[in-house]
């Protein structure tokens, strides 16, 4: 009786089976790019994806393919990519990090070798030339990058978050974020308003001294 109440006291205060993050749903597309996707589950907050292309990678290192992503849509968290063309035979090397209930959870050893190419939704054939629709240009009008004295290590959302409210006092929303091969981080803002928003507070909130930069 004692052990039975016991265990209920425990489960109520921690829960008793631990979140695992899924195998991802990986598509890649014919003309170039891909995506990847995990369900959402209730207090996700964060999806990292980091990958290297037909080349090892270890859940230490960032990779030369990395995002983080903080919204998710259609009861999913995707990441997409738009500029790698892959062939079949080509092996995506990844690993996974969820933030939940404010917990880290990652999947690692991830491995996915291309067996068949899709067209891709997101591009119209006209012809034999390709091109965007338009979402590519839209979304580097909502980017901004962080550079100069910044932390080098953690993940690229927390870092460009905590910068932005140490710094500057602001606590915009930030849809994704990534962490270029120099050390800045590129992220993403909801709307060209928001982008606005920033760069005003950056002029006027960073002191001559500051070797941080926002453009």
């Amino acid at each position: 009786m004692h052990q039975t109440i016991l265990v209920l006291i425990v489960c109520a205060v921690v829960p008793c089976q631990s979140y695992v993050v899924p195998e991802p749903e990986i598509t890649v597309y014919r003309q170039r790019g891909f995506s990847v996707s995990i369900p959402h589950a209730p207090g996700i907050r964060i999806f990292g994806f980091h990958a290297n292309i037909n080349r090892e990678i270890t859940d230490s290192q960032t990779g030369e393919i990395s995002r983080d992503i903080a919204i998710h849509g259609n009861g999913k968290w995707t990441f997409y990519d738009r500029r790698n063309k892959l062939n079949i035979g080509d092996t995506i090397h990844y690993w996974l990090y969820v933030q939940k209930h404010g917990m880290d959870y990652k999947f690692i050893n991830g491995r996915f070798t291309v067996k068949e190419l899709i067209e891709n939704p997101l591009i119209r054939n006209a012809g034999k030339a390709s091109h965007y629709t338009g979402a590519d240009e839209t979304s580097s009008a909502k980017t901004l990058t962080l550079s100069g004295r910044i932390p080098l290590d953690g993940f690229a959302l927390s870092t460009v978050a905590f910068v932005l409210k140490e710094k500057l006092d602001i606590d915009p929303v930030i849809v994704a974020a990534q962490r270029n091969s120099d050390g800045s981080i590129t992220f993403e803002v909801p709307s060209i308003q928001d982008k606005s928003n920033i760069l005003a507070a950056a002029k006027s909130g960073f002191s001559a001294g500051t070797k941080i930069n926002i453009q």
